[in-house]
């Protein structure tokens, strides 16, 4: 009594859930059985379907699959096994969706001939799928034939999938790609070799050539090769050619986005040095910044100290052979972390002490700078109402020194006036720079100092060679960017502030040929030569397929570089694969990718294909041979690594099979089945 009274609730819930499960088992078999039919609600190739056919393939179903004898006792849930995952989810899920998709899959099962003993559902009962507890007598046999038809479905997903088995080709193209390691022979051709003629080497008579002859193009490029080089890339920009695939060689003349402008930086030492001379120069000002640094240092030793380096210490052995001389064991020892002086850590302690102060300070001279030149543009924009977006004209000859004009606000000398009057007001002079050659949106990013700066949304090169005016499309887009002469908004880089503004701006065009003529003509003679070395390499992988690259190489007086053995696949511990004896990084994956599919053209009367590799970035190509390959993998472990391929591969293969043609569309297609919608499923 004690203990239902403990235990009330659970009792209860058993109870209610027996109570439930006995509800859903036992239904009436009047409602699956009897002299009647029940009425018609479709076809199965010509054979009329009736309600109750079909009621009691839904009840068998879930009698398999549902969750009603699910129930908690004392902390652990007890669910019988689910039909349904043993199918997998490509029927689970059709049946989930289709309630009569159970009755044509059986339908199909018998119409192939798939039958199932008595003997064989009572082993899966004993075994498998236990009938459920509560059920009645009068339906067990329900449960009986639920679990027969649910056998022949499964006979037949296992003849689908005796169709997708992993094939011997298949493991060995997943061995060869995933484990296992190459060897290549490389051929290199450069674009080098024939930039001009040279004799041919003396020979030996026991090794052959000591060098490799070359062969050049003897003429230059024409007019006609030049100028239809330059109309072919004198509207790409540098770096587009083979983003877009148009020329790997990288030919590109049109000129990018480029500026002039004026920058003012405010330097954050130069803020740190006015707060200290200004605390210094008060009556004992000096005396007490001390006393601070000082209590600073006491207050927060952890920030300055330091570890020692490891000292070797020896420990001389008490005998030593007769032998030799003898060799004393060296151990390091670490000394323990040690205060650093106070002297010597002064000057970084004071920086730290008026942190705030100087931050504060920088801050207000760069306000009041950008409030200076916001008030001159206003002035200058009541004078010329329309902005220039266009490059200007009017830059004075002021513009590469200090001014020595009257401060215009269009003059260099007008922001060094600004720089003058924060001066007065702060103490602290900011620095006047000028940039008066054009610079594009690479340069300005590498550019010392403002180079990094970036203000809330841009970096300054993307703000000067972008965001400006000249460089936007639309009538508001301009009229809202930053124009030429216009003070940009504050950037901030490496602790300084920068405040610029342009000066002129040139958006991206085409030169003229007659500015960039050399370079064309350079560009030409390169093409010839690259395509010179590429028909060499095309020709001795030509005679290489013939014999192998040794002999063809050794008849072309060229030398053969072997690789290392690497792996071709990459993963997330190593997403880049290095090859032994090649040089090149960047073209290491393109010379992985030409291993893999040389691996896959290999065969046991051709282990040896060859294939060119086309470098253009690095105006070389390559012969490349499969030398070799090797596996990773131990003969246990190759077998382990086989069986796993194997059972993840098939379960892959037959649940894509089964989702394919398990589908409710494909059955009723292929069993011919005939809904009767106005007749109803008969539930």
């Amino acid at each position: 009594m004690d203990w239902l009274k403990r235990n009330q609730k659970k009792v209860l819930a058993v109870l209610g859930a027996l109570l439930m499960v006995t509800f859903l088992i036992n239904v009436p078999m009047s409602s699956l059985t009897g002299s009647s039919t029940g009425r018609a609600i479709g076809s199965l190739n010509g054979t009329t379907i009736f309600a109750n056919e079909l009621n009691r393939a839904k009840y068998e179903w879930r009698l398999l699959t549902e969750e009603p004898f699910t129930y908690t006792f004392d902390g652990q849930r007890i669910v019988p096994v689910s039909a349904a995952q043993m199918l997998g989810p490509s029927i689970g899920d059709q049946m989930r969706d289709h309630p009569d998709l159970f009755l044509l899959l059986w339908h199909e099962a018998d119409r192939h001939g798939i039958q199932v003993s008595d003997d064989q559902v009572n082993e899966v009962i004993k075994n498998t799928l236990p009938m459920p507890k509560g059920i009645a007598v009068e339906n067990e046999p329900f449960y009986f034939d639920a679990v027969r038809h649910f056998l022949m479905v499964k006979a037949l997903r296992g003849r689908l999938e005796s169709a997708g088995k992993y094939s011997e080709p298949q493991w060995e193209h997943y061995l060869a790609q995933n484990k296992q390691e190459v060897r290549l022979n490389l051929v290199e051709f450069s674009a080098s070799d024939h930039i001009a003629p040279t004799t041919s080497p003396a020979t030996s008579p026991t090794t052959g050539p000591t060098t490799a002859p070359t062969t050049a193009p003897t003429t230059a490029p024409t007019t006609q090769q030049v100028e239809a080089l330059y109309n072919e890339f004198k509207d790409v920009l540098p770096g587009d050619s083979q983003a877009s695939g148009k020329d790997p060689l990288g030919f590109a003349y049109e000129l990018p986005n480029r500026v002039k402008f004026q920058y003012i930086e405010i330097a954050r030492r130069q803020a740190f040095d006015a707060v200290k001379a200004g605390k210094e120069a008060a009556p004992q000002g000096a005396y007490d910044l001390q006393v601070q640094a000082r209590k600073y240092y006491l207050e927060h030793p952890q920030d300055f100290t330091r570890t020692a380096p490891r000292t070797p210490t020896t420990t001389q052995p008490a005998t030593a052979p007769a032998t030799g001389p003898a060799t004393a064991p060296t151990t390091a020892s670490v000394a323990a972390p040690s205060l650093r002086p106070f002297d010597e850590v002064r000057d970084e302690i004071i920086d730290l002490v008026l942190k705030d102060e100087t931050d504060q300070l920088q801050k207000q001279v760069t306000d009041a700078v950008a409030a200076d030149l916001e008030q001159g543009w206003k002035s200058f924009q009541q004078s010329h109402p329309h902005p220039a977006t266009s490059p200007s004209t009017t830059a004075s000859p002021a513009m590469f020194g200090p001014s020595t004009q009257p401060a215009g606000y269009e003059t260099y000398g007008f922001i060094e006036k600004v720089a003058l009057e924060a001066q007065k007001k702060f103490k602290v002079l900011p620095n006047v720079k000028q940039v008066g050659q054009w610079r594009d949106e690479n340069e300005l990013s590498e550019m010392p100092g403002i180079g990094l700066a970036r203000s809330q949304t841009h970096s300054f090169a993307s703000y000067a060679t972008r965001e400006a005016a000249p460089f936007v499309t639309g009538p508001a887009a301009r009229k809202t960017a930053l124009q030429i002469w216009q003070p940009s908004e504050p950037l901030i880089g490496d602790q300084n502030a920068f405040i610029f503004r342009l000066t002129d701006a040139s958006p991206a065009h085409a030169p003229s040929l007659a500015d960039v003529r050399a370079r064309v003509e350079a560009d030409a003679q390169l093409k010839m030569h690259y395509e010179a070395a590429l028909v060499g390499a095309k020709n001795l992988a030509e005679q290489a397929g013939k014999t192998n690259l040794s002999l063809a190489a050794l008849a072309d007086h060229r030398s053969v570089t072997s690789t290392g053995s690497f792996p071709l696949v990459t993963d997330e511990q190593h997403p880049f694969v290095l090859i032994p004896n090649f040089r090149d990084f960047a073209a290491m994956n393109s010379l992985r990718e030409k291993a893999a599919a040389l691996l896959s053209q290999a065969t046991p009367a051709h282990p040896h294909p060859v294939t060119v590799l086309e470098l253009p970035l690095e105006r070389k190509a390559l012969v490349v041979e499969l030398a070799d390959v090797s596996s990773t993998l131990s003969s246990d472990a190759l077998y382990k690594t086989k069986l796993g391929a194997m059972i993840s591969q098939e379960t892959r293969i037959g649940e894509a099979l089964a989702r394919s043609w398990f589908a409710y569309d494909k059955v009723i297609a292929r069993l011919n089945y005939k809904p009767d919608a106005a007749a109803g499923t008969g539930d």
